[in-house]
């Protein structure tokens, strides 16, 4: 794993992308924080993020774009947008939103989830 954040959320928006739940894991730390603001969500367990990630991608015609991606020393932050369908209803979603890093060595330290749950259409 490299420490370069950069290198780190280039890497981790291209797993989003790409729905690679296992690839997008390994860019965390051995201890970090992942926080889903809206849900009230709060994990901290590799296995548990990747079961939350295959969860996430495993709906139907499930697609996330990342908009866009800043990324300082310490910190970034990635906009993006995620559609799909509801299961339940069948009705087309999509969903934007944003997530903030903090890195450290080992990696992804914390994610902080935001995004407004209702979706857009």
């Amino acid at each position: 794993m490299t420490s370069d954040p950069r290198r780190i959320v280039t890497g981790a928006a291209a797993a989003l992308e790409s729905r690679d739940a296992a690839s997008l894991v390994e860019h965390y730390a051995p201890v970090f924080v992942f926080e889903d603001i809206p849900s009230g969500l709060v994990i901290t367990d590799h296995g548990a993020l990747r079961t939350y990630f295959d969860r996430l991608f495993a709906g139907p015609q499930s697609s996330l774009v990342i908009t866009m991606i800043s990324v300082g020393d310490a910190t970034g932050l990635l906009e993006w947008t995620w559609s799909g369908v509801n299961p339940r209803t069948g009705d087309a979603f999509e969903i934007r939103g944003a997530s903030g890093f903090e890195f450290g060595p080992d990696g992804i330290t914390r994610e902080t989830l935001y995004y407004d749950p209702r979706p857009t259409h």
